[in-house]
Parts: C-alpha cells; sequence; structure tokens
C-alpha cells in the first residue's frame, strides 16, 4: 500500500504496476484501519509543511509499528 498526491504520478504509477494498491492522496487526507509492520519515507518529509509535520509524525506512528526516513 503507498499513497500518491500527485495525481500525475498516481495515474502513471497504477496503471503501470496492478499488483501495488496505490492511493491518490496525502498523508494529512490518508485513513486506514490498517496496521503496516514497516513504513517507508523516502524523500518526502522534507515537502510536509513545518506546521503539518508534528501532526504527521504523530499520524504515522498510528499507522506503523517501524518506519524508516531516508
Amino acid at each position: 500500500t503507498g499513497i500518491e498526491p500527485s495525481e500525475y504520478i498516481f495515474k502513471r504509477t497504477s496503471r503501470k504496476f496492478k499488483n501495488i494498491n496505490l492511493i491518490n492522496t496525502n498523508l494529512e487526507k490518508f485513513y486506514t484501519k490498517e496496521i503496516f509492520d514497516l513504513g517507508i519515507c523516502n524523500s518526502v518529509l522534507q515537502y510536509i509543511p513545518d506546521v503539518e509535520l508534528k501532526d504527521s509524525i504523530k499520524k504515522l506512528s498510528k499507522y506503523v509499528k517501524y518506519l524508516y526516513l531516508s
């Protein structure tokens, strides 16, 4: 499962990789009942505005057991 806020990248990627559950949303609007074992944020946190960063990390801590940041 992945989230992609860019509609262009979402359309391009979801057509190419049919076996990936990709959701066209951002972290602020994302909601799920699932708990994931691992979350990977690869070059994304720097694009989250400072005022949203604390809430974003808090939200990630609800959804993932382990979080890898790069």
